[in-house]
């Protein structure tokens, strides 16, 4: 069953140009608590629908994971995520979270913290992974602006430490730029593996 599960909705979906998946969690338990499906609805069938999918698909396919705080956030689902998505091989993966008022007071966004790491993790298995989380971003943005650019940039992934650095000095600007941000509480300092990162700070969204 699970190879023809939908065989309908694949070949509808081949004649676009470009299809954007949600794909929140691997764990059964999980994407249940997240996502509420209709209760004859199966995972392990949507995942292998998607599989086949991305196999057979010449468009443009993208995939969007919403991560919650407390739901699939943690390093373990992060890690079968990272590898599920790694496998159909996406255009761009987005890592998102909740941006307007959800129906559950529950739910909130996954920390800048983590986020980061998620991002880390679909990295290194993933071509091309960007943050969707409400704000406008331009990665490759250079205006001579310091402050707008940086921001512009974190919208998007979190900047390295030497990466910020570097691109100060291409500015002319110092480090005053950063931590005066950092003080505005427009970005935030965490680190994995040993660096240190710089994210935009979007986990303030008032539920």
């Amino acid at each position: 069953m699970a190879h023809n599960y939908r065989e309908d909705i694949r070949e509808t979906l081949g004649q676009l140009d470009l299809v954007s998946l949600k794909i929140d969690a691997i764990s059964e338990s999980i994407w249940r608590k997240i996502d509420h499906p209709h209760r004859v609805l199966q995972l392990e069938h949507i995942l292998a629908g998607i599989e086949i999918f991305a196999s057979q698909y010449l468009g443009e396919l993208i995939t969007e994971t919403m991560l919650i705080d407390g739901y699939n956030d943690h390093s373990s689902e992060i890690h079968l995520l990272s590898e599920f998505i790694g496998a159909i091989n996406p255009h761009t993966a987005y890592i998102s979270i909740p941006t307007r008022s959800p129906a559950r007071k529950d739910i909130k966004p996954a920390s800048e913290e983590r986020i980061n790491k998620a991002f880390q993790v679909f990295s290194s298995k993933i071509k091309h992974v960007e943050y969707l989380v409400g704000h406008e971003g331009n990665a490759f943005a250079h205006t001579g602006d310091t402050r707008f650019d940086i921001l512009s940039i974190t919208a998007v992934h979190p900047m390295r430490e030497d990466s910020i650095k570097e691109f100060l000095e291409k500015d002319g600007a110092d480090w005053k730029v950063i931590q005066e941000l950092i003080d505005e509480g427009r970005l935030l300092k965490t680190s994995y593996n040993g660096y240190h990162f710089y994210v935009r700070k979007f986990a303030n969204h008032q539920f």
